[in-house]
C-alpha cells in the first residue's frame, strides 16, 4: 500500500520484477520511468473501474480520470486474465 507522497512517487521505480500495488490520495497519475517492465493500472473511485491501461511499457505516462480515488499497479497481463471491465465493482477484502 502506497499511501504517502513518497511512497507513491516511488511506486514500482527500481523493482527487478512487477508486483501489486495498492496507491491511495492524492495525484494518481502514473509515470513508468525506470521501470523494467510494462504493468496494468486499474483506476478506481468508490470501488468501481474508471479506467483500464493493458500493458503500459517503460518511460510513458497516464493521466487519472476524473473522480480516481485509488489506482491498483499490477503485473501485465493481470487485467486480461482476470476479465476486468469498465464500471467493474472492486472490493478490498482483509
Amino acid at each position: 500500500m502506497a499511501d504517502t507522497f513518497w511512497k507513491r512517487l516511488k511506486g514500482g521505480m527500481f523493482r527487478k520484477k512487477p508486483c501489486a500495488m495498492l496507491l491511495k490520495g492524492g495525484s494518481l497519475h502514473v509515470h513508468t520511468c525506470f521501470m523494467r517492465f510494462p504493468i496494468d493500472l486499474l483506476f478506481l473511485g468508490k470501488g468501481r473501474v474508471l479506467k483500464l491501461v493493458h500493458k503500459m511499457k517503460p518511460w510513458r505516462f497516464c493521466k487519472a480520470p476524473r473522480g480516481c480515488d485509488s489506482l491498483l499497479e499490477l503485473p501485465p497481463g493481470t487485467l486480461a486474465r482476470c476479465g476486468v471491465k469498465m464500471m467493474d465493482e472492486i472490493v478490498f477484502v482483509g
